[in-house]
């Protein structure tokens, strides 16, 4: 097991590429892919460290259902880039086909692709997969412990597993298999410190021979930088939006429930890093002294794309991650 006693340096990634054509952006499935690569190579040369991907299944919108073959489209179109699933549903995938589809990725590019897994949590999903939901916690431990079982470990080779959680019970279970964590962007900045202790006592517990690289401790946040406050405003309308509609995965029955979805929707409004530069760098240093070593920013969301991301990504690279200390370029 890797000690955690010195934090790890800091890695800033993007997210969450998830490859969805939905009524606020219609657009051929061939063209979402194709920008994706178009994008992971412009992630790349402004010296970010990971793109990050994202999975569900039965989704109008095509959100991505495979994330191997996407992943592999992505590390063919870039050289250095690390391409990260946030996250692969583990309890859906039988253990030995993510060894494989993990070692398929580790020979394309050695070293650079990163698995992170959830327990899921959409009804439809699992009905889909003839998986009873009330298993997905019991599934998603049988099928970590055969990832880093003997059986298979030598096939996932050294991915570098992670477990995307926003709760003490996923911090835990991270800790326990020897992987790090990914908290959703629902856990707010006051709970990372919380949720950091809990999985450093959890890992201290994991097995010595734990491979893999050191761990890390990531936090999911939607951002938006823009020096005009109007562009800022139109970009926090386009992701409110973008959290109604995805609500629906959240709530029983969307139309009764509305007020639930808009509640949602502005929770997440609140938690998310955005404005000017300066206003991104001081929300980006609090989650980093509670104890991120990991930021994996959320640009890609429904309805922004073009021009507008361009601009945005150059503004992170050029004036938020110097002020963090990273040398992009």
């Amino acid at each position: 097991m890797t000690s955690t006693g010195n934090r790890a340096p800091l890695e800033i990634g993007l997210g969450f590429w998830s490859m969805q054509s939905t009524y606020m952006r219609p657009i051929p499935r061939s063209r979402v892919y194709d920008e994706a690569g178009q994008e992971a190579q412009l992630v790349e040369e402004l010296g970010f460290d990971t793109l990050w991907l994202g999975e569900h299944h039965m989704s109008y919108d095509g959100y991505c259902p495979s994330l191997f073959p996407a992943a592999a489209g992505l590390l063919s179109a870039t050289s250095t880039l690390r391409i990260a699933s946030g996250v692969l549903v583990l309890p859906l995938h039988p253990a030995p086909r993510v060894a494989e589809g993990c070692a398929a990725l580790n020979s394309l590019a050695p070293g650079r692709f990163r698995l992170a897994v959830g327990i899921g949590y959409r009804p439809v999903e699992f009905a889909a997969a003839g998986v009873a939901l009330s298993d997905r916690a019991a599934l998603t431990d049988e099928r970590l412990a055969q990832l880093r079982g003997p059986d298979l470990v030598e096939r996932t080779g050294p991915t570098d597993l992670w477990v995307g959680t926003g709760v003490s019970g996923g911090v835990a279970r991270a800790g326990r298999f020897g992987a790090s964590v990914l908290l959703m962007p629902t856990v707010t900045s006051r709970r990372v410190a919380a949720l950091r202790e809990e999985w450093t006592a959890a890992l201290a517990q994991a097995p010595a021979a734990t491979p893999g690289p050191p761990r890390r401790l990531g936090v999911m946040r939607e951002c938006w930088v823009d020096t005009d406050p109007a562009t800022v405003e139109w970009a926090r309308g386009r992701l409110i939006e973008m959290w109604r509609h995805y609500s629906n995965f959240w709530v029983d029955d969307p139309v009764p429930q509305r007020a639930r979805r808009d509640e949602l929707a502005e929770q997440m409004g609140r938690q998310a890093l955005f404005g000017s530069p300066d206003e991104v760098v001081d929300r980006l240093s609090r989650l980093i002294a509670a104890g991120a070593d990991t930021i994996a920013l959320r640009v890609r969301f429904d309805g922004v794309s073009g021009d507008a991301l361009r601009r945005c990504l150059h503004l992170i690279a050029d004036r938020v991650l110097p002020q963090l200390g990273r040398v992009t370029r």
